[in-house]
């Protein structure tokens, strides 16, 4: 499988894969980003919450997924 899968949109998409049911970046550097498509947030005056968990190996090239959301 090339990238991450069809419920991502990965940015570049090469440099991301699912191994060990986590998502991770295989070609760390500036400028990467994954979206989920599976969802979407409805009305921004609401606001919302999105969690995440990173995690770093040994090698500097390799990472995890960081979630983010605006501050409410």
């Amino acid at each position: 499988m090339y990238g991450p899968g069809p419920e991502f949109w990965s940015n570049p998409v090469q440099d991301w894969r699912i191994a060990g049911g986590r998502l991770e970046v295989v070609n760390g550097g500036a400028d990467r980003n994954v979206h989920l498509l599976t969802h979407q947030v409805g009305d921004a005056a609401l606001g919302f919450r999105s969690a995440g968990r990173e995690s770093r190996w040994s090698t500097p090239t390799t990472g995890s997924l960081t979630c983010t959301s605006p501050a409410t």
